[in-house]
């Protein structure tokens, strides 16, 4: 017996679609979420001692 199709398969162009957009939401909510935790944290500072670091020791004033 060969395959039985249906009129609504249940992933049409549309559904993906819908759940690709949402999961882009949740990804990019996620992400800014993430962002500002590593922001409060103080990640910006650690940064920036890491590069003044790297910056003195290429001169080698440091």
């Amino acid at each position: 017996m060969g395959r039985q199709w249906t009129a609504n398969p249940p992933f049409t162009s549309s559904n993906l679609v819908a759940a690709s957009i949402f999961l882009r939401t949740a990804l990019l909510i996620l992400a800014l979420g993430l962002t500002a935790v590593g922001y409060l944290l103080g990640d910006p500072m650690v940064i920036l001692y890491k590069a003044i670091n790297v910056c003195l020791e290429c001169i080698g004033i440091g």
